[in-house]
């Protein structure tokens, strides 16, 4: 991305959960980070050098998944001018300036790109502020609020770069298949799926997960949090130790060769809900789970494997590192997403860019197996049915109006007051410790520290990448932005 002006180049991982760009500060690396620190984080911007930066003060990011993951921050808020991709490339720039919050906290190493699509109000509900797809849609840049994502694969030989389509998806980067899945009621894990079954594929598979969980996806965070009796599960059948200062699976080299050896796929199971439907299988090798951390208290870079010890079940989430290997489209504009196993075409062989119309603007393909018919949702079957239901209401009570005022002459007006409840959550950043409280909806927090607002629908959105990024048209006359990614992350 470009920010500000003139612009400054930064580095940033898409965020399934936010809805606004977090950028490294310089305060964000110190004397004591190695000299490359900035070069790491992915770059540095710096609002001091950029004559478009209105600073709207500091606040405390509202992580409402990641706080009880135990990820914290804060960060100074403003507004600024961005352009999608690197200076040179000629990507969109958006016409009003978008929300960015600046960070220094390393609890998110690079700075993230906001894809949800909830608008941001800063400092009350009455002023919300759309996101990056919000203003792409605005500027017609793209005809649906939309998109389409994998982390990239930098393990496999060929080191696969990422996908990030907005408006719409890459065809040739996943399988497609007939499974569905519908928002989840919690606008802030609304990405929810059931996890039936993870197993082993070798020739004596070994069920890792036998009692079906609910997880929230969030490409926030690197890793998979699970219940302490799976990771227990992966303990025993891969010889994982649990080391209790860090929390952190950690892999030396010896463990490592084995785990390679063995050349260990797990297999993740998929469904609507923890019960009942249809299902998708998403395969992931043990080389995607081969990450590396930067321990806090050393500097030195270490080998982890990624899945973590939930205590609770708010605590269940399927980070990025499940990502390289799964296809996430996310659909606003119809409320539902799907899950699909990743492909990894050659550089040689074209994308295949599907645009996803709104539906007020025409019938539009989203990812599905040939032959599979479209079948309503259960939300929009209740809503068929509670609009017809309210209809008859409607019906009675004018039948009622019109019977009172023969029989009668004239009825007196009735007078009442009615109330609107906004379902908001928090969204903001700064540089010390933040509070526990991550369902804080209102623009002064118990502990004095602001925090903007994230509202439910509209157009909202925003994007990451790193190497290359290339805007396509799609069809129909709707333009989808293509990102692809380069070499993403780190804890």
């Amino acid at each position: 991305m470009e920010v500000g002006t003139p612009p400054q180049n930064v580095r940033l991982l898409p965020s399934t959960s936010s809805s606004s760009s977090w950028v490294v500060l310089p305060e964000g690396c110190i004397s004591s980070d190695p000299p490359d620190c900035p070069s790491l984080r992915g770059g540095t911007f710096n609002p001091n050098e950029s004559s478009t930066w209105h600073s709207q003060g500091l606040f405390q990011l509202s992580l409402y998944t990641q706080s009880v993951l135990g990820y914290s921050g804060n960060a100074d808020i403003g507004f600024e001018n961005v352009t999608i991709g690197w200076q040179g490339q000629g990507g969109p720039a958006l016409l009003v300036p978008q929300v960015v919050a600046g960070i220094a906290t390393k609890d998110f190493f690079i700075g993230v790109l906001g894809l949800n699509a909830r608008a941001v109000n800063i400092t009350d509900l009455n002023h919300p502020w759309s996101s990056l797809l919000g203003m792409l849609r605005s500027d017609k840049l793209v005809n649906g609020s939309s998109f389409g994502y994998t982390a990239g694969a930098p393990y496999k030989p060929t080191k696969v770069f990422g996908s990030l389509t907005f408006g719409g998806y890459d065809a040739s980067r996943f399988v497609p298949n007939n499974v569905t899945f519908t928002f989840g009621a919690d606008i802030s894990r609304d990405l929810l799926v059931g996890i039936r079954n993870i197993s082993t594929t070798t020739s004596e598979p070994v069920d890792l997960l036998t009692t079906p969980i609910t997880a929230f996806i969030d490409s926030t965070v690197p890793d998979i949090w699970l219940p302490v009796s799976v990771c227990q599960q992966f303990e025993q059948t891969l010889g994982l130790v649990y080391e209790a200062s860090t929390e952190l699976y950690l892999v030396n080299d010896t463990l490592h060769d084995a785990l390679l050896a063995r050349n260990e796929v797990f297999r993740f199971r998929l469904g609507m809900g923890v019960e009942g439907g249809q299902t998708v299988d998403v395969m992931v090798p043990y080389a995607a789970l081969d990450l590396k951390v930067t321990l806090p208290q050393t500097h030195n870079r270490t080998r982890y494997f990624p899945i973590r010890r939930a205590l609770n079940d708010s605590m269940y989430t399927i980070g990025r590192a499940f990502l390289q290997e799964a296809y996430l489209f996310t659909d606003y504009d119809r409320g539902t997403f799907t899950i699909s196993q990743a492909l990894f075409p050659d550089t040689n062989i074209p994308s295949k860019l599907t645009p996803v119309l709104a539906p007020s603007s025409t019938t539009s393909p989203v990812p599905r197996n040939k032959g599979s018919s479209p079948r309503l949702t259960r939300g929009a079957i209740s809503g068929i049915v509670v609009s017809i239901f309210l209809l008859l209401i409607a019906m009675m009570i004018a039948f009622l109006y019109f019977w009172k005022r023969v029989r009668y002459t004239e009825a007196p007006a009735i007078g009442g007051k009615y109330g609107t409840e906004l379902d908001a959550g928090g969204d903001a950043v700064t540089f010390e410790a933040t509070s526990n409280s991550e369902r804080e909806m209102e623009a002064g927090g118990k502990d004095g520290l602001r925090r903007p607002l994230e509202l439910e629908g509209g157009e909202v959105f925003e994007l990451s990448g790193t190497e290359v990024e290339v805007p396509e048209l799609g069809g129909e006359g709707a333009r989808s932005a293509v990102i692809d990614c380069g070499k993403r992350y780190r804890r």
